[in-house]
């Protein structure tokens, strides 16, 4: 987060998924404006510091999953949406998508 914010970028939010993952994930968002150049080298340095620091040296830790063997229930995750869920067949997960009703207006955007 310090590398963002000392080279000009906003951290808009810093926040996790899940309360028991192992390891912790932290997803943090960053905005900016300016010159392009200069904001691809700002989250290029972001990036850096999180190759670096990361406790694998940057190593994804993988999970075997059988969606075969799931107790996922997309029907009742959609029910609970309000919106048709399907079971991702390769991650055993369930996907669905809501639409906003109301689009935002200029005042919203102030």
């Amino acid at each position: 987060m310090s590398v963002a914010l000392e080279n000009e970028l906003e951290v808009t939010a810093l926040h996790n998924h899940f309360f028991f993952d192992s390891p912790k994930v932290m997803f943090m968002h960053i905005g900016g404006m300016g010159e392009q150049d200069r904001l691809a080298e700002a989250v290029g340095k972001v990036f850096a510091k999180i190759k670096e620091t990361a406790g694998g040296k940057a190593e994804t830790p993988r999970v075997e999953i059988d969606p075969a063997k799931s107790t996922l229930d997309a029907n009742k995750v959609g029910q609970i949406l309000g919106a048709k869920a399907d079971v991702a067949t390769n991650h055993a997960a369930a996907v669905s998508t809501a639409h906003r009703i109301n689009l935002p207006t200029e005042a919203d955007m102030r």
